[in-house]
């Protein structure tokens, strides 16, 4: 259904609406629907909570994850930093 809407803020909606239900039980899912989000900042910033999430859960899992990840350099040193 989510595939079906088309670009644009509803569609963005929807998968940050998605991605939110499902960042604690399977994380690589809800990055594969933040990927979807079109909006660079809100896309983003989901990633950003989907990392925070997942460190509580599996810090080994996200760090892998957030090293690989299209986010900024920035972002990916603070939140790695925020591990330790």
């Amino acid at each position: 259904w989510l595939d079906t809407l088309p670009a644009g803020g509803l569609r963005d909606g929807a998968l940050r609406s998605a991605s939110y239900q499902f960042m604690s039980e399977d994380p690589p899912l809800a990055a594969r629907l933040i990927a979807g989000i079109g909006d660079d900042k809100i896309r983003n910033s989901q990633y950003e909570n989907l990392a925070n999430n997942w460190m509580r859960s599996d810090p080994q899992g996200a760090a892998l994850w957030i090293a690989q990840s299209t986010l900024p350099p920035d972002v990916k040193t603070r939140l790695l930093a925020a591990k330790r």
